[in-house]
């Protein structure tokens, strides 16, 4: 993206702003950004690089058993609250057909490894894997590229 994905404008703010409105909106008592220990409640990688999952795993190991903990990524501006609260509301671990994110995860205090992948986590804690409502593919878009952010601009602002 040439730029920090998190600190890039979105709807008159950055994505990281909107992602932390998103939860609190879906009820989260608390939002911790994962990878970024300079963040108020921030938390570092510990192993930095390597994706998601490190410290996904890694934070849920440090959790509470049985808290349950909604994961979503900065680069995905379409979701909404409506999207997010489905998730919550299920038992166990759980993300929407053909999407990794957002995910429900629940503490369970055991980290499965080797895994390195979303997918491969979602598996392994056999996620209940939810169909998206009709209509919301746009929601799940991930904006990585600048063209892709453009389009982005573009498709809000008409």
């Amino acid at each position: 993206m040439g730029a920090d994905k998190a600190n890039l404008s979105v709807g008159g703010r950055t994505m990281l702003e909107h992602s932390r409105h998103l939860l609190r909106c879906a009820g989260a008592g608390s939002v911790i950004v994962l990878g970024r220990d300079s963040e108020p409640d921030g938390i570092a990688d510990r192993l930095p690089g390597t994706g998601p999952v490190s410290a996904i795993t890694d934070y849920l190991a440090a959790s509470e058993p049985g808290g349950k903990h909604l994961f979503l990524p900065v680069d995905m501006p379409g979701l909404t609250v409506k999207l997010l609260v489905s998730l919550v509301k299920k038992d166990g671990w759980a993300s929407y057909k053909r999407y990794h994110l957002p995910l429900l995860a629940v503490a369970n205090g055991r980290t499965p490894s080797p895994i390195r992948r979303i997918q491969d986590l979602l598996t392994a804690h056999d996620a209940a894997r939810v169909t998206p409502p009709p209509g919301s593919d746009r929601a799940f878009v991930n904006l990585n590229r600048p063209e892709e952010l453009a389009r982005w601009r573009t498709l809000q602002s008409a």
